[in-house]
């Protein structure tokens, strides 16, 4: 599974562009317009604000990538235990209960695996054995529907952190250049792109303010 974690930054960063660009500041209209620019895209790039959204982002997407590969090793696994462990696995911040419940499915799960693989070879299983053998087919072909159903759900989890990630950028951003403008007496602040030779610049400062 690949999640797509890496277009972040110029998916903000556009959005942040159109709407800077054609933002007047609130409050400043009986008075003489005062221009300023900043640069969106390498206050985005540069933040340590995105660096942080980035790392959640990628963490988010690599945690599900181990679940479902530990899924797929040990399909074996009972099917209650597997939801169980889809959910709490790609939990941020488990609580100690949660964190050894994580490590008892995952045990049983590879107990399961291992005694799959013993049965699979042996060549005069008992009757017992025989029914275990079949327990354990029927949980590998549910893990099939299981696994894409819940890469699906994961890529949707993904997708609305992201957007998530992106609006409040989007918001933090916006709520800097404004408190900039207003501190700075700048009635208008147009992106860079827009203004590429105005000399009131608050990237600068707008990048300090976003750590």
């Amino acid at each position: 599974m690949t999640l797509n974690t890496q277009k972040l930054g110029w998916i903000v960063a556009a959005a942040l562009a159109g709407v800077m660009s054609l933002s007047a500041l609130s409050g400043f209209q009986n008075t003489t317009p005062k221009f300023a620019t900043v640069d969106i895209e390498k206050v985005f790039a540069e933040s340590k604000l995105r660096e942080t959204n980035s790392v959640a982002l990628q963490t988010a997407g690599k945690s599900r990538e181990n679940v479902l590969t530990f899924l797929f090793q040990n399909r074996a696994m009972e099917n209650a235990d597997a939801q169980k462990y889809a959910e709490l696995a790609v939990k941020e911040k488990p609580t100690p209960t949660e964190t050894q419940e994580i490590a008892r499915l995952k045990a049983a799960a590879e107990e399961a695996t291992r005694k799959h693989r013993d049965l699979m070879t042996k060549k005069e299983p008992t009757d017992a054995e025989k029914t275990q053998m079949t327990t354990y087919a029927s949980n590998v072909q549910a893990k099939q529907a299981f696994l894409g159903r819940l890469e699906g759900e994961y890529q949707n989890q993904i997708r609305d952190m992201q957007g998530d990630l992106r609006q409040k950028t989007l918001d933090r951003v916006t709520e800097v250049v404004r408190g900039l403008a207003a501190k700075q007496g700048f009635t208008v602040v147009f992106n860079t792109s827009a203004a590429p030779y105005a000399s009131n610049d608050l990237t600068p400062d707008a990048l300090k303010a976003l750590k």
